[in-house]
């Protein structure tokens, strides 16, 4: 048990959008105002991918959710193993994780937040246990933009339509994957400009935008054009840009901590030895921050063609 009396904000917060940014200010500001310890509760997986779909797709890893919710203020994120808490009813696990040992006086959740056993823990419950058991409840609402909620769901649905640009607005910042990145990389000239070609890899556990080809930012700083294909991804860019892999660096947040997600520095800057049969022999592999500005060209089949002339007239600028 915890000695600092906390505020806690529950929730999966997967994508850590603009409804899961106002839980946590939310949480942030309640904490301070009670000289208390602001907490976050979440789970080490998501509850859906254990009770129902095991192939469940992320938004993000719990190390970039753990940054931005740091960034925010959080003094502390607790990554709950949900196997072994989904049969506590929901009494149970407000009297011994809640109260025992996080010492809670306050909690935060949205207003849709359900846990416990048969997830029969829902806003009237958290409600009516917060005035037998004298601890303080706070619901927050579901957050629009233009009438659209701002939900992982329907973020994941925009993605796999390409409306990259939206999920931005519902996100309060731009969609970005890690991605593996080999450090073979391919030297072409088109229409006059030095390009340079790299193979990459995307982690197969996140939610990927539909098949397309994309203007996107390499670690918050180089500009591309990324190809999202069934068969393998490259990406095209300006060789004078990738002389060497020091473009591979920890990007960092703005001075809100939402513009472009943290990860752990230790994995972004680590590598390993390509075993992939797509990569030369002895060739490593990076961890790379993409972040997608705008879906270029839609593809249903892709063709090197449509590639490159894609790339004879898009403006290579960071936006």
């Amino acid at each position: 048990m915890i000695n600092m009396k906390s505020v806690i904000a529950i929730g999966n917060f997967d994508g850590m959008h603009i409804g899961h940014q106002e839980i946590i200010k939310t949480t942030v500001i309640s904490a301070k105002e009670r000289y208390a310890k602001p907490i976050v509760i979440t789970f080490n997986q998501h509850p859906i991918s254990i009770i129902k779909n095991p192939a469940h797709k992320y938004l993000m890893s719990n190390e970039e959710k753990e940054s931005i919710m740091r960034c925010l203020g959080i003094g502390q994120v607790c990554f709950l193993d949900f196997q072994a808490i989904k049969h506590m009813t929901p009494l149970e696990f407000i009297h011994t994780i809640l109260i025992g040992h996080y010492n809670m006086i306050s909690i935060i959740a949205g207003h849709d937040f359900k846990f416990g056993k048969d997830r029969a823990g829902d806003a009237e419950f958290i409600a009516n246990s917060a005035m037998k058991l004298g601890f303080n409840y706070q619901k927050i609402q579901l957050v629009k933009v233009d009438n659209i909620a701002a939900s992982s769901t329907k973020i994941k649905y925009f993605l796999s339509m390409g409306l990259v640009g939206l999920v931005a607005c519902l996100m309060g910042r731009k969609y970005a994957l890690t991605m593996k990145v080999s450090s073979t990389i391919t030297r072409r000239t088109i229409s006059g400009m030095d390009m340079a070609i790299i193979d990459v890899m995307h982690n197969t556990a996140c939610a990927m935008p539909m098949l397309g080809i994309y203007s996107v930012c390499l670690n918050g700083a180089i500009t591309a054009v990324l190809s999202l294909e069934v068969k393998n991804s490259s990406i095209y860019c300006a060789a004078k840009a990738l002389d060497t892999l020091d473009f591979i660096h920890n990007p960092v947040l703005d001075d809100n901590g939402i513009v472009n997600s943290v990860v752990n520095s230790t994995s972004i800057t680590s590598h390993s030895t390509c075993t992939s049969k797509q990569c030369p022999a002895g060739s490593l592999l990076y961890n790379i921050r993409v972040e997608f500005q705008e879906l270029i060209y839609p593809l249903r089949e892709h063709s090197d063609t449509t590639l490159i002339d894609i790339i004879k007239w898009f403006p290579f600028t960071c936006r």
